[in-house]
């Protein structure tokens, strides 16, 4: 059970437990969709959705992967830089139907090399 209050770390549990029904196999196939992206190209969800929907993967469990990808070294957040100096994520508007004005994130395609493979568990 979350004993944290703080904001990020239970976005991080979120995610976790979103992960939990996930197959080793699907995990697999959303990092291999990553890694056939050119490094460089900049994505989101909206871009492989349809993919996403194919594999069977849950919408619940998407940031996530995308996080995991991340912590990989696959993708790396685009930024904005604001006249201040710092940084905000760059977000563009779901294309998704039931998306209701929400935004994704944007990521960049960072690197060639993924040693992951399919197991059981996530």
């Amino acid at each position: 059970m979350t004993t944290t209050t703080d904001p990020v770390e239970l976005k991080r549990e979120g995610q976790a437990r979103s992960q939990t029904s996930l197959t080793g196999q699907q995990v697999h196939d959303f990092m291999m969709t990553v890694v056939l992206r050119p490094v460089g190209l900049e994505v989101s969800a909206n871009d492989v959705r349809a993919r996403l929907d194919h594999l069977g993967i849950p919408e619940k469990s998407r940031a996530g992967l995308f996080a995991r990808a991340v912590a990989a070294g696959l993708l790396e957040k685009v930024t904005w830089a604001l006249p201040d100096g710092s940084q905000v994520p760059k977000r563009i508007p779901s294309t998704g139907t039931s998306a209701h004005s929400a935004t994704v994130l944007v990521y960049r395609r960072t690197s060639t090399r993924y040693l992951g493979a399919p197991t059981d568990s996530p």
